[in-house]
């Protein structure tokens, strides 16, 4: 159960990436890493990881374990990234404003950050919460109970751009995608599960 739980191949995020040459790619909060080596393979790439557990190194990618609230670039030495890949990783963190602020200083300036949080504001947890009473407390998905910060979109469209990062794309996810067409709506705002977003650096004139 643990291993299904760590091995997460989120081709959902992958099919977001929108630059066709990638050099340098950092995941945060990958598991097994299983997204950051298929990109890393599909792109022919060098990969980083950071996680509070680690898998072993490979020849194109290494691992750091590292506490996400603590992350910092001073092991990185420098290096900058194409692409950085969060999926589902803020809301495991106590300061997700400081992790961004993080992100945003090791990418390229024309580098993409993809992300993705789940959306407190979905009717599961209004089900839960205002019919039956009960804030659930499970071993994964919305409820999990390791999470430490909720979103709703208008919370993590906040961060982003309090941070200086200009949302590109948009997509929500989730079961029902096909009743709010993959699409930022109204609607949206209630069936879907997670918030993902593709930010670039906002351009200073």
């Amino acid at each position: 159960m643990e291993k299904q739980y760590y091995s997460n191949l989120r081709l959902d995020l992958v099919k977001l990436i929108s630059i066709e040459k990638i050099e340098n790619i950092l995941e945060i909060g990958g598991g097994e890493f299983d997204t950051l080596k298929y990109v890393v393979n599909k792109y022919n790439c060098n990969g980083v990881g950071v996680d509070i557990r680690i898998p072993s190194d490979t020849d194109k990618i290494k691992f750091y374990q590292y506490d996400l609230d603590k992350i910092d670039n001073s092991f990185l030495n420098g290096q900058k990234f194409d692409l950085i890949i969060a999926g589902d990783v803020l809301e495991h963190t106590i300061y997700p404003e400081k992790v961004i602020e993080k992100l945003n200083s090791l990418l390229n300036n024309s580098g993409v950050f993809i992300l993705s949080v789940p959306n407190i504001r979905s009717l599961r947890a209004l089900y839960f919460i205002f019919i039956k009473g009960v804030f659930p407390r499970n071993d994964n998905g919305l409820f999990d109970r390791t999470h430490r910060s909720w979103f709703t979109y208008k919370n993590i469209e906040f961060i982003l751009k309090s941070n200086n990062f200009e949302i590109v794309n948009y997509k929500p996810l989730g079961r029902l995608e096909k009743f709010f067409f993959g699409r930022k709506s109204f609607v949206s705002e209630f069936l879907a599960l997670q918030h993902s977003f593709v930010v670039k650096r906002k351009k200073i004139v």
